[in-house]
């Protein structure tokens, strides 16, 4: 398949009173046309951040250090500003984490819908098709009461619904590619397969690519193709969705998997010792190091991502000599 998104070495640090915190370390990612892609590994692993780097949406005080990113032809770091404002309103959605702080508390569904449509389509005739199109793009996402929800400000809505009005906002804008920043994380379970089941659906229907960032495997599992493993701001696996369910094998790969939940009753959840690095003065080589329970003195070097086949590969000293 072709290449639709491409990131390469992409180091991004921030600014802060301890120093710079060296968040993403050589990051290599690749979406492929009409490809579903997962993104896991937990809180604070730096998957936020990958994104908004796509997006060029990253906080002042961010660097990006090193590294390229591609979309289609187009180098995403070197571009000027009405080139990124083209992908952004024509290219790349994203769905953020919490619906609450992406949507404005001061206007109504209907302004911030209106704005986005003026703002991502050119051929809007008269304010009766802008209508047409924000009722469209409602029953799209499964709110059928088009005419109360317009007329509500983002408090008056249920998480689920404020969910799905972000997913609309997105869906103005995404032709090519939907970015999916943990879209279920503050819902409950009900919602949360409900707005899975949208996604899939939406996706599938409009033939867009996907990444969906989550810590939620089990979400994860039934949704994407291929999935990139990330720990402290490095990726440590990647392998079709199958591959790393069947046959993990970074050390952190097998310790997420064991943490998942299971039906039977003699299942004893395995969490994780210790805690993320710190980012300020992280570990040289391997940033697992000081958790795994399989660490050697090769890993106090960076180890790179090696293929061992046609779909899977891991930076893990285990999995190579000391010249890989």
């Amino acid at each position: 398949m072709e290449s639709l998104l491409r990131v390469e070495d992409l180091n991004v640090r921030y600014k802060s009173y301890r120093g710079e915190l060296k968040v993403l370390d050589d990051v290599s990612f690749e979406v492929k046309v009409r490809e579903k892609v997962g993104l896991i590994g937990e809180s604070g692993c730096g998957k936020t951040t990958l994104l908004k780097s796509i997006l060029r949406i990253l906080p002042p005080n961010s660097i990006i250090y090193k590294g390229k990113i591609f979309f289609k032809n187009i180098e995403i770091i070197k571009a000027n500003k009405n080139e990124i404002f083209k992908i952004r309103r024509e290219n790349i959605g994203m769905i953020f984490q919490d619906p609450m702080s992406a949507l404005n508390p001061f206007f109504k569904v209907k302004d911030q819908l209106y704005d986005a449509l003026r703002y991502s389509v050119h051929n809007i005739k008269s304010q009766q098709d802008l209508q047409q199109m924000i009722i469209k793009l409602l029953k799209e996402v499964a709110l059928s009461d088009s005419e109360r929800i317009l007329e509500s400000y983002p408090f008056e809505l249920s998480g689920g619904m404020r969910q799905r009005v972000c997913i609309a906002l997105a869906l103005t804008r995404s032709n090519d590619l939907l970015l999916a920043d943990e879209p279920t994380t503050n819902l409950d379970v009900t919602i949360q397969e409900q707005i899975l089941n949208l996604l899939r659906e939406l996706v599938n229907k409009r033939g867009l690519s996907i990444v969906l960032v989550s810590h939620a495997l089990g979400m994860v599992k039934e949704f994407v193709d291929k999935i990139y493993v990330m720990y402290a701001g490095q990726i440590v696996e990647t392998a079709s969705t199958d591959k790393i369910f069947s046959e993990p094998l970074h050390p952190y790969t097998k310790l997420l998997l064991s943490a998942v939940p299971r039906l039977t009753g003699r299942w004893k959840a395995e969490g994780l010792i210790g805690r993320l690095p710190d980012y300020v003065n992280p570990p040289p080589g391997c940033r697992f190091y000081m958790r795994c329970q399989q660490s050697n003195s090769n890993c106090k070097i960076k180890p790179k991502l090696l293929k061992l086949n046609k779909d899977h590969s891991v930076a893990c000293w285990l999995y190579g000599d000391e010249e890989h």
